[in-house]
């Protein structure tokens, strides 16, 4: 199962951020923070944040220890190119 989200990056999610990872509807998911489902922090009239860890827990993940690295970058390899024409001639059109 493949999620385009990185829920590891963050220690809270959004409403729309979580829904995405739970692959449910935002409305859902404001339905299950109102019966007490889901967790929640309110942190103003329009701000809610779940944490991401509770997410995970429910999805069944595991939290890795470390943050994942991104792989080393490969030295640039040079590649065979055609050799370039030489600027003072010009191709005559038909």
């Amino acid at each position: 199962m493949t999620v385009a989200l990185n829920p590891t990056l963050k220690p809270f999610l959004n409403v729309a951020e979580a829904a995405k990872f739970l692959r449910i509807s935002r409305e859902k998911l404001y339905g299950d923070i109102r019966q007490g489902l889901i967790p929640a922090i309110r942190l103003g009239p329009r701000t809610t944040r779940i944490a991401t860890s509770l997410l995970m827990d429910m999805a069944g993940m595991s939290i890795p220890a470390q943050p994942i690295e991104s792989p080393k970058e490969r030295p640039k390899s040079k590649k065979a190119t055609a050799p370039k024409k030489p600027s003072g001639l010009r191709r005559r059109k038909k």
